[in-house]
């Protein structure tokens, strides 16, 4: 042969990438929580990645691959950092399978996934309340308070859920009884978080405790149609356990008619602002 190194080169070359083949993976970062694992596991799936895990010092490094050429693990890479984990990165590596520090994070049982789930939460709430000039108020009823609120949702599929909602909110002078329903669009996730964006709707029941006026005559009670939206997330805290927070935003038109031998005017509270943090239990 003429050039016998140059086949020789081509040889060892070859044999190199053999060897070296299906070496690309990306690392996702770690985790500690086992149904955070399984979140991140699910979103891979949901791509079309296996994932893997590797167990050090009580928490875990995920991994996904293998990748036979940097141009492929790279398309995966842009994917995974623009919906799971942004800070994700490329390592090579022996495949998992002659790691036995690594192994194969397996795909959930659909059961364990189950659409109806229950909650509760607490937070604060801000009132904008218009009151009129006259009659004459003892003091300014209060703004703000204690918000706290149960709920059932059902999640329709990966992108949507609804919940039926009921919040008290508890001020100084009066009590609000929200009932409603919401439903709510899951945003793209990043690693472990899901933040979601909703509409809600239903009906709100106001009453008064203290008495504020010095009036001949007044409203003690008030009921309004309630409407708006929210905006907020959720991540696994444990097992079937997530832990939520979101703020609200409530249109509502309650009234207080207010009148004396000589005046008359109303007091009206037309929104709701809530921030809220909750945990919600996965059935």
């Amino acid at each position: 042969m003429k050039y016998p190194w140059a086949f020789l080169a081509l040889t060892l070359f070859s044999l190199f990438s053999i060897a070296h083949a299906d070496t690309y993976f990306i690392k996702l970062g770690y985790v500690e929580k086992p149904a955070a694992l399984q979140r991140v596991a699910h979103l891979l799936q949901k791509l079309g990645f296996p994932a893997y895990q590797s167990d050090e010092a009580g928490y875990a490094t995920i991994y996904t691959g293998p990748f036979t050429t940097m141009s492929d693990s790279r398309n995966a890479l842009a994917a995974i950092q623009k919906s799971i984990a942004p800070d994700a990165f490329i390592v090579t590596f022996a495949p998992p399978e002659n790691d036995c520090n690594v192994s194969k994070i397996e795909k959930r049982e659909p059961e364990s996934y189950g659409p109806l789930f229950a909650g509760v939460s607490i937070g604060a709430a801000f009132l904008d309340i218009r009151k009129s000039e006259e009659p004459t108020l003892h003091y300014d009823p209060d703004e703000k308070g204690l918000s706290y609120g149960i709920l059932l949702g059902y999640d329709i599929n990966d992108d949507f859920f609804s919940t039926l909602d009921y919040r008290h909110t508890r001020l100084d002078d009066k009590d609000l009884d929200d009932f409603f329903a919401t439903i709510n669009y899951r945003i793209t996730d990043f690693y472990t978080l899901s933040p979601f964006i909703g509409l809600l709707g239903g009906y709100s029941f106001m009453e008064w405790r203290g008495d504020p006026f010095d009036a001949t005559r007044k409203d003690s009670s008030s009921e309004s149609l309630i409407g708006g939206g929210q905006i907020g997330a959720h991540t696994p805290l444990y097992e079937n356990f997530q832990l939520f927070t979101l703020y609200r935003y409530i249109f509502m038109d309650h009234e207080t008619s207010v009148s004396t031998h000589s005046q008359a005017g109303k007091i009206e509270d037309r929104s709701n602002q809530i921030i809220e943090m909750g945990i919600r239990y996965d059935f």
